[in-house]
């Protein structure tokens, strides 16, 4: 989660007042810089990601 935060920040420097800053956990990194992810893209990405490591959801 840190280094996710890391990444984030750099992205924040970087675009400065094009991206859409209300400090969300979750939010995209192209197109619409800053705006939330929709709950169903994360939903997606963690039955995903569950798979990959071989965990139940």
């Amino acid at each position: 989660m840190r280094e996710h935060k890391n990444v984030q920040d750099e992205v924040v420097k970087r675009l400065g007042d094009t991206y859409h800053n209300e400090d969300f956990i979750f939010a995209k990194m192209e197109r619409q810089y800053g705006n939330p992810i929709v709950i169903k893209t994360v939903q997606n990405r963690m039955v995903r990601l569950l798979k990959i490591a071989d965990l139940k959801s």
